[in-house]
């Protein structure tokens, strides 16, 4: 889990401490006789408010007197929201998702615990009634609400979490939320590298795919005749040669000019396109043709042999 949400589970967990000096549920009658009604606190260890004036009604309809004793949870309830602190400290501490998850599952058990158990009393309460009560009425029960409102007679009963309860609401409600958004994120995160993987598996498969192809791809050889050579020159070597122009060179090594052994050969443009293809030059030396053929982009005329 991240920083924030780690501190945030901290505070929220010593925030539980505030439950053991503040009551976590009261329980409210109106009556026509009371328009101020009458209050009921229950804390993690007692029962204050006006239980006696409460008692000194109930007596009349047969039910019992209200006091800690009837209530064995006060025994451990300090010890259970004890451990709730701890191991909310523990989740902060270690940073583990399912740490957070098991302490989410305990809260709802221990809530549903606490529901049932609060329940199973106030049935008891409201049914086990004395038969010797100078008020009876036949079929009719007194069982308080749980939660919410009830009509007992000419009472009006209330029943809702205190201030110490909304405490232990909102600190569960925190906790669903951090564990909310950590899942979103950590599922966020594992979404984006899903999608990163599958682009470079797609990408290797890509790269892998195209050197397969050139590896196995072998070069062809193709003939094709001196006149489709000529047809595939660009547009500008297709245009009419210069004039030609008659050129006299003197090979020393060879011999003078107009001696047997001369050479002489006459080549298209001026003598610098001559001196830019020596190579081509040379090979002409060395044919006894007159045709015209393309050497690089230049277009020549072949050489010719003559013996003076």
């Amino acid at each position: 889990m991240s920083i924030l949400s780690r501190i945030i589970i901290g505070i929220a967990s010593l925030s539980l401490l505030i439950t053991f000096f503040l009551p976590v549920w009261f329980i409210f009658l109106t009556a026509p006789q009371y328009p101020e009604g009458l209050t009921m606190n229950i804390w993690l260890t007692k029962i204050t408010g006006q239980v006696d004036i409460i008692n000194g009604l109930n007596h009349y309809i047969g039910m019992k007197h209200i006091n800690a004793a009837m209530f064995p949870e006060f025994h451990y309830l300090i010890y259970i929201v004890g451990c709730f602190i701890l191991f909310g400290l523990v989740v902060a501490i270690t940073g583990k998702r399912k740490l957070l998850l098991a302490y989410l599952i305990l809260t709802l058990l221990g809530g549903s615990a606490a529901i049932y158990d609060f329940y199973n009393w106030g049935y008891q309460y409201g049914h086990n009634l004395d038969p010797k009560a100078p008020i009876q009425v036949p079929g009719l029960y007194y069982q308080p609400p749980v939660i919410g409102h009830k009509k007992l007679l000419n009472f009006d009963a209330y029943s809702y979490p205190d201030s110490g309860g909304w405490v232990i609401i909102s600190v569960s409600a925190i906790f669903f939320l951090v564990w909310a958004f950590e899942f979103y994120r950590n599922r966020k995160s594992k979404t984006n590298i899903a999608l990163m993987q599958k682009k470079v598996i797609t990408v290797a498969a890509a790269f892998l795919t195209i050197c397969a192809v050139s590896c196995s791809a072998k070069p062809t050889s193709r003939t094709i005749s001196h006149e489709a050579a000529l047809d595939l020159r660009p547009s500008e070597e297709r245009r009419e040669p210069l004039p030609v122009q008659r050129t006299d060179r003197w090979l020393p090594t060879v011999g003078e000019p107009g001696k047997r052994g001369s050479w002489l050969f006459r080549v298209s443009g001026s003598d610098s396109v001559v001196c830019r293809a020596k190579a081509a030059v040379s090979r002409c030396f060395a044919e006894r043709l007159k045709s015209r053929r393309t050497v690089g982009y230049l277009l020549m005329e072949r050489c010719s042999f003559w013996n003076v």
